[in-house]
C-alpha cells in the first residue's frame, strides 16, 4: 500500500473499494446475514448472543488471515465490539456500516499521509 503515500487520485479509488467490499460487503455478510443467522438458530439468551458473536468474530479473524496473527486477533476484537454494537443498536446495520467505514477509511488514510 504504499504507492498510497501523497497519491490523493489512488488514495480515493481505494475508499472507495474499501468502503463497498470492507464496510458495506463484510457487514452485510457477517453482521447482516451470519449474524441473525445464528440467532435464529441458537436462540437470543446472553449465552446464546455470545456463543454467536465469538464464532463470527472467530471467522471474521480467520477471513483477514493475511494480516497476521496480531491483526487477525485486533479484528476478533474489533468485530466483536461490532457485534455488540449491532445487538445493542437492535441490528441497525447501517451503524456498523458507517463505524467499519469509519475504521477502514483511517486506515487507507494512514497509508495515504505515511503513518502505516
Amino acid at each position: 500500500m504504499s504507492q498510497l503515500e501523497g497519491n490523493l487520485e489512488d488514495t480515493i479509488v481505494w475508499l472507495l473499494i474499501v468502503w463497498a467490499t470492507a464496510g458495506f460487503g463484510e457487514e452485510i455478510i457477517f453482521r447482516g446475514y451470519l449474524m441473525r443467522q445464528l440467532l435464529k438458530f441458537f436462540g437470543d439468551s446472553k449465552i446464546s448472543l455470545a456463543l454467536n458473536i465469538l464464532i463470527i468474530c472467530g471467522f471474521f479473524g480467520y477471513m483477514h488471515m493475511q494480516q497476521g496473527i496480531t491483526g487477525q486477533l485486533v479484528l476478533v476484537i474489533i468485530g466483536a465490539l461490532l457485534s455488540i454494537i449491532f445487538y445493542i443498536r437492535k441490528y441497525d446495520l447501517w451503524f456498523v456500516i458507517m463505524i467499519h467505514g469509519f475504521f477502514n477509511t483511517l486506515g487507507v488514510l494512514s497509508f495515504y499521509f505515511g503513518l502505516a
